[in-house]
């Protein structure tokens, strides 16, 4: 039989993954159609340089392009779990993350979440900036996608705010590369 702690672990490990799964699905899906609904632009009148830069550009110091050596080498401590395509980390009860990398050993995608009202997570404006405006639907979830292509990304933040009873955010930031 399972003590407590070990099943509050693994309570927020399954919680963890399936809620980086829906992340995941939900940020790719809306990325999709972002990308399906833009129009092509063509001409000197519009230039990548037009988009804001990001705020968040990396996660304990593991940025898009890293090496799974690098990764190892900036969080010296032993994954959760780990395999070809990735690593997971749990670093608290409150904070998770998920590396993924691609068919090269680099970082293609970086997936952090917060978990309870003390898990210190990041501010929306922590994550895109005072510029970019907060969408908060009527119940008090916030969730947002930025595509930053000078920069070969996107980052979401999703919160289901603060209001809730166990708060949760989930920080995504994926290489637009395939």
């Amino acid at each position: 039989m399972l003590m407590r702690e070990q099943r509050v672990v693994l309570r927020y490990l399954v919680t963890g993954g399936v809620l980086l799964v829906l992340v995941f699905w939900l940020a790719s899906r809306s990325f999709a159609q972002e990308v399906a609904q833009q129009k092509p632009v063509t001409g000197p009148a519009v230039s990548k340089s037009a988009t804001p830069s990001p705020v968040m550009t990396e996660y304990r110091g593991i940025k898009i392009g890293l090496t799974a050596d690098n990764v190892r080498d900036l969080i010296d401590e032993k994954p959760q779990s780990s395999d070809d395509r990735g690593y997971f980390y749990v670093f608290s009860d409150s904070e998770t993350a998920q590396i993924l990398l691609d068919s090269d050993k680099k970082v293609r995608a970086i997936a952090v979440t917060y978990l309870g009202k003390d898990a210190n997570a990041p501010t929306y404006e922590a994550v895109f900036g005072k510029d970019v405006p907060i969408k908060r639907a009527a119940d008090g979830r916030v969730y947002n996608m930025v595509t930053y292509p000078d920069a070969g990304y996107w980052v979401a933040y999703s919160s289901l705010g603060p209001e809730a009873k166990d708060p949760l955010v989930s920080i995504t930031i994926q290489s637009t590369e395939n």
